[in-house]
């Protein structure tokens, strides 16, 4: 994953319209080619658009294996999306793998839009979970189809961005522009036109779109070229471009995460007592291993992980302690715990493609990587955290030197204002897309509503908590509904031993 990108209670603001039926389509190919707009769902059994023309819709096998509660021709459909890979030039198609999990013969006609992190990520990772809560039991809840799909150049979908083993970087890029790809075509801009094809190929008037992680940044980018395409927006651990250079999966990052720990544990009366000084602790941790001249990494990759990966409950306190008092036992208890939730990264990276995912990072952040944007980034920033976590803009642009220039708008690199519903799912304890970034993000959004959840890291709905699920399938079937009780019971849970 790139080093540039890392995935209480809450009121609707004022302000800001449902958006209505989408009429801009200035930046997709060919959509009169594909017809008017289906008012009901399912549209992809029968409109699919014309044959040859683009975008369009082909219906294929479903990956393998299908998961448990879904059929194949009943309440799963699968094919490849057809668009062009230059929208400008229209001389190439690249096929986008798609699945479609029903919930209802009779569905709403706005399906929800499940948009992967990474950049990189496969919908390879999410076949086996599908047909429970996360797919199937979205789609049953909200009354809608449940869309997730490859995007350009990762898992399924061809051409695939990849590298052979062992290859170099120039080598790599020089064959894949012999085989006629030219990786300018790979990047957020033309994702979010993907999607809008999607839309178009499939006869839906409007999309609910949910991103997750990297996800965010393309809703954002939809809601940017397509806004009347766009009935709501869930965006759960929200990255952004121009709030995020240098502060996903970084040292700011992880230090903004433990301050939220500390100010969590400070705040709960049995975690106050047990932990009276876990920033003491921390600091004469990192300060005898400085004096030993031992590498602090282990140290700091352990708080990135129990950060990254909580659900609700923090080990962060418990661990400092056992670190600080030499208590073999207790680290070894949370080394283990930390290896179980490194499993869950290792099943989400399943058809990961690293060279899309550094190629979307460095059109996407290139033009901001300057000196001046780490060194505010890192301004305050613990100097262990940033030598273990963060990369210099001469290390993160190394790559991006050797790409192809991009068409990639200045307007990307600027904030997304929005009146379309939004709701953010976030993470107190996200030390990969940290909350300070979607506290940003919702100030730019005029009818946006914030659930914190405390205690929780990255990727949220990916943990099947009833609660998440119950209040993004709330909001989704109605976007200015309150949100459930169980959001106001929500705490962090703090072990004072194992």
């Amino acid at each position: 994953m790139s080093a540039a990108l890392a995935c209480g209670a809450c009121a609707p603001a004022s302000g800001g319209e449902t958006a209505t039926a989408a009429t801009d389509s200035p930046t997709t190919g060919s959509a009169a080619a594909t017809g008017s707009a289906a008012t009901t769902g399912s549209a992809a059994t029968t409109d699919t658009g014309e044959p040859g023309a683009v975008p369009r819709f082909e219906p294929g096998p479903c990956p393998q294996p299908i998961a448990s509660g879904l059929l194949e021709g009943d309440n799963l459909e699968c094919g490849a999306l057809i668009v062009h890979a230059d929208r400008t030039a229209m001389d190439q198609e690249i096929a986008l793998a798609v699945t479609i999990v029903r919930g209802t013969d009779a569905p709403a006609p706005d399906p929800i839009v499940h948009l992967l992190g990474g950049p990189g990520a496969s919908t390879q990772s999410l076949q086996s979970v599908l047909g429970g809560p996360f797919g199937l039991g979205m789609a049953e809840q909200t009354g809608r189809d449940f869309i997730v799909f490859d995007q350009r150049g990762t898992g399924a979908s061809q051409p695939l961005l990849a590298c052979d083993d062992m290859e170099e970087p120039a080598a790599c890029l020089d064959r894949l522009a012999g085989e006629g790809i030219d990786l300018a075509d790979y990047n957020t801009e033309a994702s979010a036109d993907d999607v809008e094809d999607l839309r178009l190929a499939l006869g839906y008037p409007q999309l609910n779109l949910y991103g997750q992680s990297y996800g965010t940044e393309l809703a954002q980018a939809v809601l940017r070229r397509h806004p009347g395409s766009v009935r709501s927006v869930v965006l759960e651990s929200t990255s952004s471009v121009p709030y995020g250079v240098f502060r996903t999966n970084s040292g700011p990052s992880l230090q903004w995460a433990l301050g939220r720990v500390f100010s969590e544990c400070a705040a709960d009366p049995a975690c106050a007592a047990a932990f009276p000084d876990p920033v003491g602790q921390l600091d004469g941790v990192l300060q005898a291993l400085a004096d030993a001249d031992v590498d602090p990494t282990p140290v700091i990759q352990a708080l990135y992980f129990l950060t990254s990966f909580a659900d609700g409950t923090s080990y962060v306190p418990l661990f400092i302690q056992a670190a600080a008092t030499n208590d073999a036992e207790t680290i070894a208890g949370i080394s283990t715990i930390i290896e179980e939730k490194a499993g869950l990264l290792t099943f989400a990276l399943m058809g990961f493609s690293s060279l899309m995912s550094e190629t979307v990072t460095c059109y996407d952040y290139g033009p901001l990587y300057t000196q001046a944007n780490y060194d505010a980034a890192h301004a305050g920033i613990s100097p262990v955290f940033e030598s273990v976590l963060s990369t210099d803009p001469q290390t993160s642009s190394a790559l991006c030197g050797l790409l192809p220039a991009s068409s990639v708008s200045a307007e990307h690199l600027q904030p997304v204002a929005s009146a379309a519903p939004t709701l953010m799912l976030v993470g107190t304890h996200d030390s990969n897309t940290p909350a300070e970034l979607a506290e940003a993000v919702a100030a730019d959004l005029s009818d946006v509503r914030v659930v914190l959840m405390p205690g929780w890291g990255h990727l949220i709905l990916s943990m099947q908590d009833p609660c998440a699920l119950a209040t993004v399938a709330g909001f989704i079937q109605d976007p200015q509904s309150p949100a459930p009780t169980c959001v106001d019971a929500l705490a962090t849970v703090f072990p004072t031993s194992l």
